[in-house]
C-alpha cells in the first residue's frame, strides 16, 4: 500500500505509535477547517488507517478502500457530488503531513528532509487511492440511481397512457419517480425525420433525408418531460403544455424531427391525447395532411375522426359527391376544392378567391356550375356538413374526389 523503505522499521513503528493518539485531533482540525463536522468520523478512519500502515506496511487496505467506496456511493444516493469528501481528503492529508513532520522532530528520529518528502509523497499516494475508490463508488451508485429513476419514469409513463388507470396509482407513481404532477398534459409522438412538405403526386410521403435514427440527435426536451420509445418512435408526455414558452421550446427542440402533439387534457386522460397525436402523425406520414414541423392534432380533428371510419366515409361520399361525377374529369379537382372552400367560408366569393388564389370571376363561374350539379342540396346546411367532411377525407387522398382509387 505504501513504501516506507526510506525509514528503518523501528523508526516508522515509533512514528506510528506517536501519531496514533492524535488521530482524533487531526480529524477535528480537518472538519473545522472545511466546515463539515459530520465528516469527522470519515476523516478519522482514513487518517487512522494510514497511521497504522506506518507501523505495519504489510497491512491490507481492502477494507478502508471499501469504506471509501461506500462513502462515495452515499454521496451519490444523497444527490451530492464528491466535493465534500474530496475537500475533507485534501485537508486531512495536509493536516496529517504537518503532524507527521512535527512528531518526527519531537521524537528526535533524525529524519532528513528527503525522508520527510518521501513520507509526504506516500500520504498523497494513499490519498489518491482513497479518492479513486470514492469516485468508483459514487459513479456506480449514480448510474444505479439513474437507471432506477429511468425505470420509475417509464412505469409512470405507461400508467399515464394506459386507459383506465386509477388516479391514485398515477399519484403514487409520480411521487416515486420524483415527477411533479401537473394539472394538465399533452402527448407528443415524434417521427425520426423532417417530412417533405411538397410532393409531386399523391401517396405516402417519404422522409426528407435517409430516415434512419442512427446518428440523429434526439429532440431537446425539458427534464420534466416523460419519454418512452415504442414501435420505433419516441413518445413524450409534456407537463403543462400551454405554459409560457413551452410550445416554443418544443418547436425549437425538434432537431430535424417531425412531431404531432395531442390535445391538452387532464392527467388521467393522457391516453386520449396520445391516441390523437398518433392519428395526426399518421395522417402526415400517409400524405393526408401537409406535414408541419409540429403537427397540432386539434387542427385536424375532422380528418382524424374520418380516418377511423373509412367504410362510413365511402358510403356517405358515394351519395353526397355523386353530382360531381357529371363534371368533366379535368374540372373535378378544381370544382371539389372550390366547393370545400365555399362551404368553409359561407359562400363568400372574395374570401374563397383569396384562399384559392384565383380570380373572383372564376369562383363565381364554378359556383354556378356547382349549383347546376347539386341543386338545392348545395345550400342545405345539414348536407353541407356531410359534404365538407367527405371532401376533407377524399381530397386528402386524391385530387379527384370521385375518381376510382
Amino acid at each position: 500500500m505504501i513504501d516506507l523503505s526510506c525509514l528503518p522499521s523501528e523508526r516508522s513503528a515509533a512514528l506510528s505509535a506517536a501519531l496514533r493518539p492524535g488521530v482524533a485531533a487531526v480529524a477535528v482540525r480537518t472538519v473545522v477547517e472545511i466546515g463539515q463536522p459530520d465528516l469527522e468520523g470519515f476523516v478519522e478512519r482514513l487518517v487512522g488507517h494510514f497511521v497504522e500502515l506506518l507501523g505495519r506496511p504489510e497491512l491490507s487496505s481492502a477494507e478502508i478502500l471499501e469504506f471509501a467506496g461506500r462513502a462515495g456511493a452515499a454521496e451519490a444516493r444523497a444527490g451530492r457530488s464528491l466535493n465534500r469528501l474530496n475537500a475533507a481528503l485534501l485537508a486531512g492529508s495536509g493536516v496529517a503531513v504537518a503532524e507527521l513532520a512535527e512528531q518526527a522532530d519531537l521524537l528526535g528520529l533524525g529524519c532528513t528532509p528527503g525522508e520527510i518528502g518521501h513520507l509526504t509523497r506516500e500520504v498523497l499516494a494513499y490519498t489518491e487511492l482513497v479518492a479513486k475508490a470514492m469516485t468508483a463508488g459514487h459513479t456506480e451508485a449514480a448510474a444505479a440511481a439513474s437507471n432506477d429513476g429511468d425505470n420509475r419514469r417509464r412505469v409512470l409513463f405507461d400508467l399515464l397512457v394506459h386507459p383506465g388507470t386509477r388516479p391514485v396509482a398515477i399519484v403514487e407513481a409520480a411521487a416515486e419517480a420524483g415527477w411533479r404532477l401537473p394539472a394538465r398534459v399533452a402527448a407528443v409522438v415524434f417521427h425520426p425525420a423532417r417530412l417533405r412538405a411538397v410532393r409531386k403526386s399523391r401517396g405516402p410521403l417519404k422522409d426528407a433525408g435517409a430516415g434512419e435514427t442512427f446518428g440523429r440527435p434526439r429532440p431537446v426536451l425539458g427534464p420534466d418531460v416523460l419519454t418512452r420509445r415504442e414501435d420505433g418512435r419516441l413518445h413524450a408526455i409534456i407537463p403543462d403544455p400551454d405554459g409560457p414558452g413551452r410550445r416554443h421550446q418544443l418547436e425549437t427542440g425538434l432537431a430535424g424531427w417531425t412531431a404531432a402533439i395531442g390535445p391538452t387534457v387532464e392527467v388521467p386522460e393522457a391516453a386520449d391525447s396520445l391516441r390523437w397525436a398518433r392519428d395526426a402523425l399518421e395522417l402526415a406520414v400517409s400524405g393526408a395532411i401537409t406535414p408541419d414541423k409540429l403537427i397540432v392534432a386539434t387542427d385536424h380533428m375532422p380528418l382524424i375522426l374520418l380516418a377511423r371510419e373509412p367504410a362510413l366515409v365511402e358510403l356517405v361520399a358515394a351519395e353526397r359527391l355523386a353530382p360531381l361525377a357529371a363534371a368533366r374529369p379535368t374540372l373535378r379537382p378544381a370544382m371539389a376544392r372550390t366547393l370545400l372552400a365555399l362551404i368553409e367560408n359561407h359562400f363568400k366569393v372574395t374570401v374563397v378567391s383569396d384562399q384559392l388564389g384565383v380570380h373572383p370571376q372564376t369562383v363565381r363561374y364554378r359556383l354556378r356550375k356547382l349549383e347546376e350539379l347539386f341543386g338545392p342540396d348545395l345550400y342545405d346546411t345539414r348536407k353541407q356538413l356531410d359534404l365538407r367532411l367527405v371532401l376533407l377525407a377524399r381530397l386528402a387522398r386524391a385530387a379527384d374526389p370521385v375518381a376510382d382509387d
